[in-house]
C-alpha cells in the first residue's frame, strides 16, 4: 500500500515560507551537486590511477558510512541530497504534508532549528555508530527529516487528520482510495513498515538495512525534539497534543470506574 498525502485539517496559521524554502533548496542542491557516481579509472596495467581517487562533491557532502573517521559538515549537509529525481520528489511531497504543520505550530525559525537538529542529530549518531563497520558507502537523503516531521505530527496533532489518497497493488490491479487518517495513523502505518522491513531483512538475507535505519533514527530524534519542545513550552499544540489526550483518556477512564463503583 502507498499512502500520498494531499491535504491536512490542522491548523495554519501562516504562509509556510521555511518549509517552502527547504524544497527549493533541496530541488537547488540536487541541481548543483548531482549524484554523480565515483569513477575509478585503471591504467593499462589495471592498477587504480591517483588522480582519480578523489571524491565527487557528492559524496564529500553526503554521510559517509563504515571509513572510520567523522566528518561534522556531513551531519547536517547530507539530509539536503539526493539520489534521483524519484527519491527527491518522494521525500518533497511528504516534507511539504508534514513540514507545513510542524511549521505551523513552531514559527518559521524554530522550524528550521528544529528540521537542523533533527537531521544533525541523525547524522553524527549514525556516522558513530556504523564508523567501525567497514561498509564504505554513502547516505543522503531528507528522509529521516521527514520522519521526525511526522513523529512531531503524531506527538502534536494527534487529533488532526492527513487527507491521502491509498494506493493498493493487487497482482497487476491498482485500486485506489481516499482516505482521512489521524496523524497517528499515518505514523504507525510508515513506522511500523519501517520496524518490520528492518526485522525481515535481517531475518531473510542478514543484512543491515541502511535505509530503514535512517528512517527510524530520524523517527527517534524527532520524537526526542517533539517531546523537549513541548515541555520547553516552545509549541502551541491548542491543548491537542498526545500527553493532553492521554492525560484526558485516564481521566475520563477513572471517572467512568468511580461512577461504576
Amino acid at each position: 500500500m502507498i499512502v500520498i498525502p494531499t491535504g491536512t485539517d490542522a491548523p495554519i496559521y501562516h504562509w509556510p515560507y521555511a518549509t517552502v524554502g527547504l524544497i527549493v533548496l533541496n530541488l537547488a542542491l540536487f541541481l548543483l551537486v548531482p549524484p554523480t557516481p565515483h569513477v575509478t579509472t585503471l591504467d593499462e596495467d589495471g592498477n587504480v590511477i591517483e588522480a582519480t581517487q578523489n571524491e565527487t562533491p557528492f559524496e564529500t557532502y553526503a554521510l559517509a558510512i563504515g571509513d572510520g573517521k567523522l566528518h561534522p559538515v556531513q551531519w547536517l549537509s547530507h539530509n539536503f541530497l539526493h539520489y534521483g529525481f524519484l527519491h527527491l520528489a518522494g521525500n518533497m511531497l511528504f516534507l511539504w504534508a508534514f513540514g507545513i504543520v510542524v511549521e505551523g505550530k513552531l514559527g518559521a525559525i524554530k522550524y528550521l532549528l528544529a528540521v537542523a537538529a533533527i537531521g544533525s542529530l541523525h547524522g553524527i549518531v549514525t556516522q558513530l555508530l556504523l564508523m567501525k563497520s567497514g561498509l564504505y558507502s554513502h547516505a543522503a537523503g531528507a528522509s529521516a527529516v521527514v520522519y521526525g516531521l511526522l513523529a512531531a505530527c503524531m506527538i502534536w496533532a494527534p487529533r488532526n487528520e492527513l487527507n491521502c489518497w491509498a494506493i493498493f497493488f493487487v497482482g497487476f490491479r491498482s485500486f485506489v482510495f481516499q482516505w482521512d487518517f489521524y496523524y497517528t495513523t499515518v505514523a504507525l502505518i510508515y513506522i511500523g513498515q519501517q520496524i518490520l522491513n528492518l526485522a525481515l531483512g535481517g531475518a531473510i538475507h542478514g543484512s543491515l538495512m541502511i535505509s530503514e535505519l535512517g528512517h527510524l533514527s530520524g523517527a527517534f530524534w524527532g520524537t526526542v525534539v517533539a517531546i523537549s519542545l513541548l515541555q520547553l513550552k516552545l509549541v502551541d499544540c491548542e491543548g491537542w497534543d498526545i500527553f493532553s489526550v492521554w492525560t484526558k483518556n485516564r481521566k475520563l477512564s477513572k471517572d467512568w470506574k468511580q461512577r461504576e463503583k
